[in-house]
Formats: structure tokens, C-alpha cells, sequence
């Protein structure tokens, strides 16, 4: 990751940010362990959890924060997957709003600091203009109703050092991914069904890590947007998956079906960030360069030459 580090170190310097940190969720999905490589290549301290995940109560979580007594807890658990939220809605809640907030109570308690990630299925997807970080909520899914309650109660927690980051369509390293199942069929069919119809903002979990460490280095605080620059369907995103590696490969445009709007992700989710990385001196990377980077320093070997 020597490309990577390069492109970290400089960017977030540890001196700027809090001395102990505890990144919960920093050995599951593509988000936590990001954050944990990009603290280490800073040269923060990360803290380390203790126990399993899974049934873990929200007193054991809360004790484990006054065992650490972290300055700075960075919450990357949650549930995302939209279908299972439909079919479990008090499992969506109690990870995207009932710990989040026994985190906040906790946090306060050590006079510490909490970063907690939200979703772009807090919108209803009913309008073609970016949205910004202070337009209303209005989800249409069980998974964005869950995020957008837990949005709610931590804004009214009387916590001043939180931080509620929202982004969207998250690619890289650490764990499975859309641009990840498109370069491994893109090997393996010649024809690739993708729906053109939803539209968000490819982000780069790596570009998504460095930003938000940046934002807390600023000091910046409330409901934040965080992803790459620029806007994309998952056609378009497949197809520059394809054409970045010359697989030969065509893409057959589709539609997403009936059912997306209930039950899945809003059509049109495009974050407008620009705002957000403002406040931490930000520019942010377009996604096809971010794109590039993740393409080129992880799957070199798909690259046809």
C-alpha cells in the first residue's frame, strides 16, 4: 500500500487530531479498517476493541468505551443492507439509532468526541439536483427511516463534539464491493446486465477515511456530506470499471424494477459535498480518479495491457 500511504501521510497529520481513538467496526466492512490504515499512516494511536460483535448488548458496548476511555470514538457499525432492513426493522434501528445514541450518552460521560456514519438512503431520491447536507430528510426505506431516526435522537443528545457523516456507494479495499463483483465478471461474461436508472456518488472508502479524518482535525462538527466529486448510474460506474481495465466486456443497460423505490435505494442519491469539505480545506477527487487509484494499486492483475 506504499501508493496509498503516500497519498494519506501529509493530508492527516496526527498532531491535528485526538490522542486516543477507537474505531468501532475497524475489522468488518470496507470503512473501519480503512479509517484504522489511515490513523496508523498518520501516526494516531487506534485503540483496540476487545470481544465479538455479534449479540453484543449496548451495555457491553458502553463498557467497553469507559474500559479504553478513548478521547475520540469513531462508529462504523451499521446496517446497510437495505432488503435486510425491510425484513428486520428492529435490527436496522438498533444498529443505526439505538447504539449510535448509547454512544453519545457514553461519550459524553468522558467528555470525548463521536463521529458516526449515516447514509444517502435518508433521502427520498424524488428530485435530479445533488442533495446537501441540510435538506430535509425524507427516507422511503426501512434503512434510510432507521438512519434518519438515529440522525434525529444524536442531534438532540446535547453532544458538541459529534460529527454525523453521510456519504454513499462506497468502493475498496477490505471487503466486497460493486466495482469488485464487475471486474470479477467482467472476466468471466461478455455481456454485463447493469440498471441505469439510479444514480449516487461513487465514493472511495480510502479518499472517504482520509476526508472525515480531516473534518475532525478542523474541528468540524453537525451533519456533514463526505464522498468523491461527480455523480454516476451503476452503468456508468461498471462501464468505467471495464474500460479502465480493457476487459472485453460490453454492458447492457436495464432497467431496476418496480419494487426500488419501496424496498431499496433511492434512484437519485447524489450527495453534493463540496460544502462539507470546504470546512476542512478539502478538494475532493472526482470518483473515475479515485476510481483509477483503487483499480490500479489493488487489481493490477486485471489490467489487460
Amino acid at each position: 500500500m506504499k501508493d496509498t500511504d503516500l497519498h494519506i501521510q501529509g493530508q492527516a497529520q496526527a498532531a491535528d487530531l485526538p490522542g486516543r481513538i477507537l474505531v468501532l467496526g475497524q475489522e468488518q466492512g470496507m470503512l473501519g479498517p480503512a479509517l484504522v490504515h489511515c490513523l496508523r499512516a498518520s501516526g494516531c494511536e487506534v485503540l483496540q476493541e476487545q470481544g465479538e460483535h455479534p449479540g453484543r448488548s449496548v451495555e457491553a458496548w458502553c463498557r467497553e468505551l469507559d474500559r479504553l476511555e478513548p478521547d475520540l470514538v469513531i462508529n462504523t457499525l451499521g446496517c446497510t443492507d437495505t432488503q435486510k432492513a425491510e425484513l428486520e426493522p428492529s435490527t436496522a434501528l438498533f444498529w443505526n439509532k439505538e447504539l449510535p445514541c448509547a454512544l453519545a450518552r457514553a461519550v459524553h460521560k468522558l467528555g470525548a468526541g463521536l463521529v458516526s456514519f449515516s447514509s444517502d438512503c435518508v433521502f427520498d431520491g424524488r428530485r435530479q439536483t445533488p442533495y446537501r447536507a441540510e435538506d430535509t430528510p425524507n427516507p422511503v426505506s426501512a434503512c434510510g427511516q432507521s438512519f434518519a431516526a438515529g440522525e434525529r435522537a444524536l442531534l438532540h443528545c446535547g453532544l458538541d463534539n459529534l460529527l454525523i457523516v453521510r456519504s454513499s456507494w462506497l468502493f475498496g479495499p477490505f471487503g466486497p464491493n460493486f466495482v469488485d463483483w464487475v471486474l470479477d465478471q467482467g472476466q468471466q461474461c461478455s455481456c454485463l446486465q447493469v440498471p441505469h436508472d439510479q444514480v449516487g456518488s461513487p465514493t472511495y472508502s480510502l479518499d472517504l477515511a482520509l476526508y472525515v479524518l480531516r473534518l475532525i482535525g478542523n474541528g468540524v462538527t453537525g451533519v456533514q456530506h463526505v464522498c468523491n466529486n461527480g455523480q454516476a448510474s451503476w452503468c456508468e460506474l461498471a462501464a468505467e470499471v471495464l474500460n479502465t481495465c480493457g476487459l472485453n466486456c460490453t454492458i447492457q443497460a436495464v432497467t431496476s424494477g418496480p419494487q426500488l423505490s419501496q424496498h431499496a435505494r433511492p434512484i437519485f442519491s447524489v450527495l453534493d459535498p463540496k460544502p462539507s469539505l470546504a470546512l476542512g480545506r478539502i478538494k475532493a477527487r472526482p470518483w473515475p480518479q479515485a476510481l483509477r487509484d483503487y483499480i490500479f494499486t489493488f487489481h493490477s492483475r486485471h489490467i489487460q495491457f
